[in-house]
């Protein structure tokens, strides 16, 4: 009985701490699953991060691992301390070699955009990798998440996330049940090039309570025909610009399309553009582009009102 008694005793004076050894252990385990669904557990925080893309340094960052950030790619410019990091190259000229050299504890890939040669590069060499490839609003957030977690930011990732969402839902709640406006965005002009339905933009546009022409197509950029645009016949034209190159956009938009002038969008004036980095980038800015375009299609609403 006294032997009974002993156990129960013990049980109850080491269960609490066993239980609390299990929650820390829980707590500084580094481990996510990546936007392909491959799981990845690091020892420990990573202290020496490198970012491969734009959007996925600024998801870094909007997760609260910035300061735990040492190089990126030459594109990523947001947010603006960034641009003091050391950069590892663009896209196709990242150098494998380069990477190794910093000693990077965790690598964050763009995987629809980085290249293929050197994503599996870095998976031979085993360094930790994490992909992402966010290509829709609530995956903006589940990243957010995902990197908190991974980076040991949670709290603060999830505060993010949480604040993405419900601006999102904000600008739903005002724009998304507006007058459908038709929309053609412009990607590129020669060859005509703009977004499917499986391309984040339009979503934007979507969300915006604008209709894409062409969101039936299942290519992410598709090529179309000036007789296809004209025949539709949409009441909007928006493309994108640099940063800071509003004014020099529009003015070559409107020389461009004049040659068109049956066009709805050209004869009312309303081709516009985005700043690129607001639109088409992945991250919790995206919403800021949204904004952007939403004005633009409520201008053509109050436009279309006897």
């Amino acid at each position: 009985m006294q032997k009974t008694t002993h156990y129960f005793f013990m049980l109850f004076i080491l269960l609490p701490i066993l239980w609390s050894y299990s929650a820390y252990s829980h707590e500084n385990t580094f481990c996510e699953t990546d936007d392909t669904g491959i799981k990845l557990r690091l020892k420990k925080k990573p202290t020496r991060i490198i970012s491969l893309a734009p959007s996925t340094t600024e998801l870094l960052y909007a997760a609260g691992a910035g300061k735990q950030v040492i190089a990126v790619d030459n594109y990523s410019d947001y947010p603006p301390v960034v641009k003091k990091l050391p950069k590892v190259g663009g896209y196709p000229n990242i150098s494998f070699e380069t990477l190794v050299s910093l000693k990077p504890d965790l690598i964050v890939v763009w995987s629809g955009g980085n290249s293929p040669r050197l994503i599996q590069q870095i998976e031979s060499s085993r360094l930790a990798l994490f992909r992402l490839e966010a290509d829709h609003f609530t995956a903006i957030a589940a990243d957010i998440e995902k990197l908190g977690s991974l980076t040991g930011n949670i709290r603060l990732a999830h505060k993010n996330a949480t604040l993405f969402i419900e601006t999102l839902n904000r600008i739903k709640a005002r724009y998304h049940q507006q007058q459908p406006i038709s929309v053609f965005f412009e990607i590129w002009s020669s060859p005509l090039m703009t977004v499917g339905g499986q391309q984040i933009i339009n979503e934007v546009i979507t969300l915006c309570g604008g209709h894409n022409i062409y969101a039936d197509t299942t290519t992410k950029i598709p090529l179309v025909s000036m007789e296809s645009l004209l025949s539709i016949n949409p009441d909007i034209i928006i493309a994108t610009h640099p940063t800071g190159e509003s004014k020099e956009k529009t003015k070559a938009m409107t020389e461009y399309w004049s040659k068109w002038p049956s066009l709805t969008a050209v004869k009312k004036q309303q081709l516009f553009s985005v700043p690129a980095d607001l639109i088409a980038r992945p991250s919790p800015r995206i919403l800021q582009g949204a904004e952007i375009l939403c004005h633009y299609l409520e201008s053509v609403r109050k436009d279309k009102k006897p």
